[in-house]
């Protein structure tokens, strides 16, 4: 993941791109104790957490390395009490 700062309160300053790379893959997970094949992002479930500053674009590159055909979706969950000054998106 690459990141940068920048001031979004700044008109002239464009806000940074936030870049991903998820890697899905089938393996064995217990997340409630029954130990079964799932879906993993990065080796994670649930998958990794995005964070953003409200005004910054995603990039998501997506690998499929598990055998069947799948596709990923975002909630997005809008938090303005978190900061005064940056708004964050968390997906």
């Amino acid at each position: 993941m690459r990141e940068t700062e920048t001031n979004l309160f700044d008109p002239c300053e464009q806000a940074p791109t936030r870049y991903f790379d998820f890697t899905i893959t089938w393996d064995q997970n217990a997340p409630d104790g029954v130990k079964r094949n799932m879906f993993v992002i990065n080796g994670q479930f649930p998958g990794p957490k995005i964070e953003l500053t409200e005004g910054e674009s995603v990039v998501v590159k997506l690998k499929n390395s598990s055998p069947f055909n799948t596709s990923i979706h975002y909630h997005g969950t809008y938090l303005s009490q978190i900061s005064h000054d940056k708004r964050r998106i968390l997906f």
